[in-house]
C-alpha cells in the first residue's frame, strides 16, 4: 500500500508545534537539571547558580558552592523566579510528557497506516 506522501499546511503546523515542544522539552530539562536556587544560611542572598553534577532538587539552603557556578547573585529578590519556579515544577516534565506521547501516537499511527 502506497503512503500519500503530500503534506498540507496542516501538516506543516503540527511539525513545527512538535518541534517547538520538544525543544521547549529539552531547554526546560536541562534548566531543571543544572540550575539551582541556593540561599545562604547566614545571609540574605539569594543565587542562581549553574551546579555539577545534575540534580533535581532546586531549591537548596547551604553555605558550600563547591561544584557550582554563580550566575546572578541577588540580596533582595531574583527577577523571573517566578517564572524559574515554573519551569523547574511544571513545564519541564509537561512539555516532556507532551512529546513522548506525541512519539507513541506517531508511531501508532504509523504502524496502523502499514497494515
Amino acid at each position: 500500500m502506497q503512503l500519500d506522501k503530500k503534506k498540507g499546511p496542516l501538516d506543516k503546523i503540527k511539525r513545527t508545534v512538535v518541534i517547538t515542544m520538544a525543544a521547549v522539552a529539552f531547554i526546560s530539562t536541562l534548566i531543571k537539571l543544572f540550575t539551582s536556587i541556593i540561599t545562604l544560611p547566614d545571609d540574605a542572598s539569594i543565587l542562581l547558580v549553574l551546579r555539577f553534577p545534575p540534580s533535581f532538587d532546586n531549591f537548596i539552603v547551604t553555605s558550600d558552592l563547591s561544584g557550582m557556578i554563580v550566575l546572578i547573585l541577588d540580596e533582595n529578590e531574583l527577577l523571573g523566579r517566578s517564572f524559574y519556579e515554573l519551569t523547574t515544577d511544571y513545564i519541564w516534565w509537561i512539555s516532556l510528557s507532551i512529546v513522548a506521547l506525541n512519539s507513541l501516537f506517531q508511531r501508532i499511527k504509523i504502524k496502523s497506516k502499514s497494515v
